[in-house]
């Protein structure tokens, strides 16, 4: 996995020296830990991924619904799909991405001229999209994980930590309360993942 900060900058932020390699096990397993869950709660990927799939139930259509899709970057979306209940599910061409999301159009319509009321219907809809490795991670990603591996460090080397494996300290960080600057360095990027009204 393509790493959002490197085994350098985690050194530099704790003043270990360069060449000090005594602690680069529990270094890389605190560094793999908080990149794992600054990707899992942004949904940015690191890996490219062709034909993934997200379904989306009881969505209301009026005049528009936004679906944010669960993995990001969005490099394309191929087909979008709905199905009324106990329907079929049937390709739809009204609708826009609109970066890391899909817009749809009540009536399958381009977008409207004029803004109107429109009945609200009720579908289940699925996305298909291709997602792109994200090549460079925005700058507030980097400084989250590298915070949130040098208090992760800060744990294990308390000794409040079992051990310093990589998986003990994912249980660690799964038990720690995330530092509130990592909470809010993420904010912007996390809790987006659903269909909202536009």
């Amino acid at each position: 996995m393509p790493s959002l900060v490197s085994l350098s900058d985690l050194k530099t932020l704790l003043r270990i020296a360069e060449n000090d390699t005594s602690e680069d096990n529990v270094l890389n397993a605190c560094l793999d830990a908080a990149e794992e869950y600054v990707l899992s709660v942004t949904k940015y990927s690191t890996t490219a991924e062709t034909g993934r799939v997200d379904l989306f139930f009881g969505v209301p259509v009026g005049r528009r619904a936004r679906l944010w899709l669960t993995l990001r970057p969005v490099s394309s979306v191929t087909s979008v799909e709905v199905r009324p209940e106990g329907g079929e599910w049937s390709s739809v061409s009204g609708y826009e991405v609109q970066g890391d999301s899909v817009v749809l159009y009540g009536g399958w319509e381009t977008p409207p001229v004029f803004e109107s009321i429109a009945p609200v219907r009720i579908y289940d809809v699925r996305v298909t999209y291709d997602v792109s490795p994200m090549t460079t991670p925005p700058a507030r990603l980097k400084q989250a994980a590298l915070r949130l591996a040098s208090y992760l460090y800060d744990i294990a080397k308390s000794g409040a930590s079992v051990s310093t494996a990589a998986a003990d300290i994912r249980t660690e960080l799964s038990k720690a309360a995330v530092p509130d600057d990592v909470v809010e360095m993420l904010s912007s990027y996390a809790g987006r993942w659903s269909a909202s009204w536009v």
